[in-house]
């Protein structure tokens, strides 16, 4: 009988220990879901702040690279068009913006000129201080016509010493008051460098394009006989085609 009751009491408290074994089981369990969900939930941040960190540097190094390819792209656009020495329009430019001048003067008939410029006795400045002083003079040349020029107006490096200017909306007698203001822009403001002062000169030639000539290849050459005549009356003058 004793021990028929020992085995009735001891029963419950192992079903009570047990249902309280499997509760602790059970709260473990979720708190180790719950410590496993937060874990990999912090890891899903992580991961995407080391994404977003990444896709930030990437931006960072592209969006420089795209303005280097284009500053790339200005500069051998620029070194196709422009002379490397004077920064002038290259001679095989001149044919596509003559076309559009024309067109435009066509239109709205508008005037257009031509001044050809050469610098005088240049082969005797290379011969006597050299190229590098020739390359100073030609640059010094460029510099005087570009700035008392328009925008709007086309400056070429035709040869090594020669340039010419297109020049839209004038006339001959603006073009040649233009031209003589260059030559005597040119003479009252000689070349200095570190070993000399060289006083540079040069003569012109102007002409009007005609509205019934079908180009401009009328025009140059009449601008080149007056530069010509410029140079056999003695230089360092300029002279509006007959």
């Amino acid at each position: 009988m004793t021990d028929y009751l020992k085995a009735k009491v001891i029963k419950p408290v192992s079903l009570f220990s047990f249902i309280g074994l499997m509760s602790s089981t059970i709260f473990l369990l979720l708190d180790t879901f719950q410590i496993v969900t937060l874990a990999n939930s912090i890891q899903s941040v992580l991961l995407g702040l080391i994404l977003l960190l990444l896709v930030i540097q990437a931006i960072a190094v592209i969006i420089p690279l795209f303005y280097q390819v284009d500053d790339l792209t200005e500069q051998v656009k620029q070194a196709n068009t422009h002379d490397a020495l004077t920064a002038l329009n290259q001679r095989h430019t001149f044919t596509p913006l003559v076309n559009q001048a024309l067109a435009l003067s066509l239109r709205y008939k508008w005037s257009l000129s031509v001044i050809r410029f050469d610098i005088d006795h240049f082969k005797s400045i290379n011969s006597e201080y050299g190229n590098k002083t020739g390359d100073e003079v030609i640059k010094h040349v460029a510099t005087t016509i570009k700035e008392n020029c328009r925008e709007s107006d086309n400056i070429f490096r035709f040869d090594g010493e020669e340039f010419v200017v297109l020049l839209p909306q004038t006339n001959q007698d603006q073009a040649l008051t233009l031209a003589k203001k260059i030559n005597q822009k040119v003479l009252s403001a000689p070349l200095t460098t570190e070993k000399l002062i060289l006083e540079v000169s040069i003569s012109g030639g102007v002409s009007a394009w005609k509205s019934h000539e079908p180009d401009i290849e009328l025009t140059l050459n009449r601008a080149d006989l007056a530069l010509q005549q410029a140079k056999d009356d003695g230089r360092n003058k300029v002279i509006l085609d007959n």
